[in-house]
């Protein structure tokens, strides 16, 4: 468990209600029935908050209350079914913690602030492992591609460098190429990193190397689906999400035009407003890079990693030109007035 939050897995009412309704937590072998996700979770939310109720209250719901406050018979009907559940969401939990796994919801005090972006894509759960406050610190995320040449290596190498320098955390999703490439830059350079993983968390956590990074404070690894879930690629999709949401800013350090999720993940960030997007430039850079930057991202060049006060800086006007940008867009007149 991570130091900042050492908390009990008898969670309260409300927590044990997002638990049961929105994670694979306690499912059993023949179970195949999905979870809510965020975006359903958070309609289900507001229409029960419409009536004054908070999650805990659907613990003991009838379909009958549930209707009376306007929730369609399926949707109770669901609501039900995964609350049966309770003692093995409960159960599955503990043996997670034996194992050094946290569990934190978006009500929990240590869900990071930032994931507030995403609006209501925004996970309604977390699980990990290390110091939960590294997800709280000022961060750059970091993504790429995973085949990656000499030039983008040796560019994502010294963003983890400068971020450890700067003081701020790595934020990365553990994948090879970009993410690792960055990732061992700034733990090789006494820097923090956070890696927010699609699959595979426990034999992460397990490793020599890692154990001791967890231990020391140094290395805090997130994923938004259960722990031992094996990969999926809409979980890789959707974690791309908290990767963009973690950073103060992101970074692209290299980006295919026709396939992989970085492309996907960096457009979503920009339409959306998830943080100022830098995305590396130069002669090396692929054509994705480029159509990402007619697209709205911010270029980071070779000489703004030349030390840890040029990347800062290059932060700092991507920064300014995103909130620029986002002022504008509000300041636009309507031309036409909807009905």
């Amino acid at each position: 468990m991570p130091r900042s939050s050492a908390r009990s897995t008898t969670f309260n009412d409300d927590d044990l209600a997002l638990l049961c309704l929105t994670t694979t937590l306690g499912r059993s072998a023949l179970e195949v029935e999905e979870p809510l996700g965020p975006m359903g979770w958070h309609e289900l939310e507001r229409a029960i908050g419409l009536h004054g109720r908070e999650p805990g209250w659907l613990l003991g719901a009838s379909e009958l209350g549930l209707r009376a406050i306007g929730i369609p018979v399926e949707t109770a009907r669901l609501v039900l079914r995964r609350m049966e559940r309770q003692q093995r969401v409960i159960e599955d939990a503990a043996r997670l913690r034996e194992r050094g796994c946290w569990i934190v919801t978006e009500r929990d005090e240590h869900y990071p602030a930032r994931l507030a972006r995403l609006g209501d894509r925004r996970p309604v759960v977390l699980y990990g492992v290390g110091e939960a406050g590294l997800l709280e610190r000022p961060s750059l995320a970091v993504v790429g591609s995973r085949e990656l040449d000499a030039a983008g290596t040796a560019f994502a190498t010294m963003l983890g460098v400068r971020t450890a320098e700067m003081g701020w955390v790595l934020v990365s999703g553990g994948a090879r190429g970009a993410d690792m490439a960055a990732m061992r830059g700034a733990a090789d350079a006494g820097g923090c990193v956070v890696g927010v993983l699609s699959a595979d968390l426990p034999r992460w956590a397990r490793t020599a190397e890692h154990a001791e990074a967890i231990a020391d404070g140094r290395l805090t690894l997130v994923t938004i689906a259960h722990p031992e879930m094996p990969f999926a690629n809409a979980i890789a999709l959707a974690r791309n999400k908290v990767i963009y949401a973690l950073g103060e800013a992101s970074v692209v350090v290299a980006c295919d035009v026709a396939r992989g999720g970085t492309r996907h993940g960096a457009r979503e960030a920009l339409t959306h407003g998830w943080g100022p997007v830098l995305v590396r430039e130069g002669a090396d850079a692929p054509e994705g890079n480029r159509l990402l930057l007619r697209e709205g991202g911010s270029p980071l060049r070779d000489a703004d990693v030349s030390s840890a006060d040029h990347l800062r800086e290059a932060i700092r006007a991507a920064q300014a030109r995103d909130d620029e940008a986002r002022s504008d867009a509000v300041a636009q007149p309507r031309l036409i007035d909807a009905d």
